[in-house]
């Protein structure tokens, strides 16, 4: 999808390197992880069920994704470069936590639904 590190290596490198990062940064890049995880299983899924075949829907929902990724890579890099403060940066992830979350909720198909 991009040549960018996935969500999860940001959010484990995040946590890894600020370890007074407060609860709500912390909880927030496990819920980063999460989603991760879930938009990677849909995918393999859905990839499986499709055949290689991913409806045009389905794709706008990836791009939509990659979006955020991109959204969330560059607060991160900013807060790493100092142009941006650890709070903006929570700022941001809860932002994208927001919207990932209701793209999760949009997705087709979601093998997590089966499994409940």
């Amino acid at each position: 999808m991009s040549e960018l590190p996935s969500f999860t290596k940001m959010m484990i490198e995040l946590l890894a390197s600020q370890e007074g990062r407060g609860y709500q940064t912390r909880e927030l890049a496990a819920r980063i992880i999460v989603a991760d995880v879930r938009l990677s299983w849909w995918y393999s899924v859905v990839g499986k069920l499709s055949s290689g075949d991913s409806s045009e829907e389905d794709l706008e929902l990836l791009d939509s994704f990659l979006g955020q990724h991109e959204e969330l890579f560059n607060s991160y890099n900013a807060q790493k470069r100092g142009e941006i403060s650890a709070d903006e940066l929570t700022v941001a992830m809860r932002d994208v936590v927001r919207r990932v979350e209701f793209l999760l909720g949009t997705l087709p198909r979601a093998p997590w639904l089966d499994n409940a």
